[in-house]
């Protein structure tokens, strides 16, 4: 991965983890404000939830942004189940003609020495 390409995801990621912090210190507040029980105030609540849901949807598009940039610079095979499990199965195949190969050799060298 480049540099400059790491360093923003970096960024881009330590902002992310930030709108998180922030997301979950709404939270608590809500949860305070909601301990309170009958007292609660249901602005103060409606604005925190909405805040709450604002930073969590920051924080989404900041992933989102981030997982197709840095993506690309992976093999595919590191990426994807099936394609592992693909790579198993041509790695096997590729194993039994190997040893097709050199036990097909093994019979031509066989046969050509003299009896």
């Amino acid at each position: 991965m480049e540099p400059c390409l790491f360093s923003t995801n970096f960024a881009d990621l330590d902002r992310a983890q930030q709108g998180v912090i922030r997301a979950l210190e709404v939270a608590g507040d809500t949860f305070d404000e909601l301990a309170k029980g009958t007292e609660a105030q249901q602005s103060s609540v409606e604005q925190k939830c909405r805040a709450f849901l604002e930073e969590v949807q920051v924080v989404q598009n900041i992933l989102v942004a981030v997982r197709p940039s840095s993506a690309t610079h992976r093999p595919y095979q590191g990426r994807s189940y099936l394609a592992q499990i693909d790579a198993s199965l041509l790695q096997k195949q590729i194993d039994i003609a190997r040893a097709q190969l050199h036990s097909g050799s093994r019979q031509t060298s066989d046969q050509q020495l003299p009896s």
